[in-house]
């Protein structure tokens, strides 16, 4: 069994789906992760057996203990709903958790936690007392992206109802049961290792100081983030997570000025959120096959949710803008102004990157392998866009225009081959970083053909594309 668990948890497909935050393709990712051939696998093997059922459990929760890795939780949340499913019901009567499970479910799949469904996650709840509590279950599943994705989500959903009228409004207290839920699947690995678990309460109060100050932005985006709160966002979990979301939706809402504002912040405070020192070289250097790779820093165990988080967000601000015509616009134009164009490639140096997307996607590609992953599909989604824009009438479509569009390609080469000289690489996930630099160099505009991100022309990206 432990293969089978270990593959779902190692499958790529299922890692892309669990890092896109808020698109509404998240809707349709439930069905496509029930027909995991691998979670189909392990439901077979199990039957209607309760005491595999229980055993498979144990290993779930071994493993998340020792990489808290959150695909497990993914996993455990999953494999209990395909049981409900196929209507197991020796298991499910016996599963402690199928209560919290299936309401939450089904606030993933809609992406939407309305009043129904908080009251039967409440009711469940109400089951327990303090001493009888399966903190260790519950927070498994809470641990899960999915989860935590929705409550996120439905945190920003009741602070933008408390925004209007923030110094006489009702709901603050609304904002407890989330933020509850949210502590415990950010904190699943301590507590299943606790023999008497708690729910940590030490970050209670920097919580509720911080959700203040959003308050602040959400009526105003053009409000400037103040130090007491941007200092929060390094040591607390569910600020980070609720934050992510807010300037995701801004994204969405094309508010570029808030947006920037907001990307330079989460910048500040990578390396805490990560739990490694600014002080420590972010990568080591292994040579194989010939070629020098920079293998990225160890992220500390406890971290890992932090770190994953992290990748969530940089994933889903790509998918974001690129779905976005006059976004990518934008920062195309606005980065033919920031890029000095006339220094070289050479090596992959460049001049200090002032754009806060581009920096963040710079700073972060330096740190985590899906980084570099991300600036690449950025730049693919760029070079999309300005192949079709050759085909276009700038008169017809002033506020999609690039308006110089070789200079837009020689921005994608040049970052291209920045990203392929300097960022970390996880051997483990570099044929998905290869496809990507392949999809990069096929979506390149024929046009300016000396720019092209092909093995000939890019010394540094080469060694990362099909010859």
């Amino acid at each position: 069994m432990f293969p089978l668990i270990q593959s779902y948890a190692d499958s790529e497909d299922l890692l892309w789906m669990s890092r896109e935050m808020t698109t509404n393709a998240v809707m349709k990712f439930t069905s496509r992760r029930r027909k995991n051939k691998s979670l189909l696998d392990i439901s077979a093997a199990i039957g209607a057996d309760l005491r595999l059922y229980m055993q498979t459990l144990g290993m779930i929760r071994e493993l998340f203990l020792e990489t808290n890795n959150p695909a497990f939780g993914t996993l455990r949340l999953d494999l209990v709903m395909l049981m409900h499913e196929n209507d197991v019901s020796d298991i499910i009567g016996d599963d402690i958790c199928h209560g919290l499970a299936w309401p939450l479910d089904a606030c993933i799949t809609k992406q939407l936690m309305d009043d129904r469904r908080v009251q039967e996650l409440q009711s469940y709840f109400d089951r327990f007392n303090n001493e009888n509590m399966p903190y260790g279950e519950i927070s498994l599943i809470l641990s899960s992206p999915y989860s935590r994705h929705v409550l996120a989500q439905y945190v920003l959903s009741i602070l933008e109802a408390i925004a209007p009228e923030s110094a006489v409004s009702q709901r603050y207290k609304e904002l407890k049961f989330p933020r509850v839920l949210l502590t415990m699947g950010l904190s699943a690995q301590e507590l299943i290792q606790q023999d008497h678990p708690k729910i940590p309460k030490d970050s209670r109060l920097k919580t509720r100081e911080f959700f203040q100050s959003l308050l602040v932005h959400i009526e105003d985006t053009a409000a400037q983030p103040v130090p007491e709160a941007t200092s929060i966002l390094t040591i607390n979990g569910i600020a980070r997570q609720v934050l992510y979301t807010f300037v995701l939706k801004l994204a969405a809402n094309q508010n570029m000025d808030a947006l920037n504002t907001w990307l330079s912040v989460i910048g500040d405070f990578l390396h805490s959120a990560l739990g490694i020192s600014s002080e420590t070289p972010p990568y080591q250097i292994s040579l194989d096959a010939q070629t020098e790779s920079r293998i990225p820093q160890a992220i500390p165990v406890s971290h890992n949710i932090d770190a994953f988080e992290l990748d969530a967000f940089i994933q889903s601000i790509v998918s974001c803008i690129c779905s976005n015509h006059r976004a990518t616009a934008t920062i195309l134009n606005d980065m033919c102004l920031d890029l000095d164009l006339r220094s070289d490639v050479d090596g992959g140096t460049m001049e200090p990157i002032k754009l806060p997307l581009v920096k963040l996607l710079d700073q972060v590609g330096r740190l985590r392998h899906c980084g570099h992953e991300q600036m690449i599909a950025f730049l693919t989604g760029c070079a999309s866009f300005i192949s079709a824009e050759y085909g276009v009438d700038s008169a017809s479509s002033p506020q999609t225009t690039i308006e110089a569009k070789e200079n837009a390609v020689y921005c994608v080469y040049k970052l291209c081959e920045h990203a392929a000289a300097n960022y970390v690489v996880d051997p483990a996930h570099i044929d998905v970083l290869k496809e990507q630099y392949n999809k990069l160099s096929l979506a390149c505009p024929s046009q300016a053909f000396k720019y092209q991100i092909v093995s000939s022309n890019c010394p540094n990206a080469s060694k990362f594309l099909l010859q």
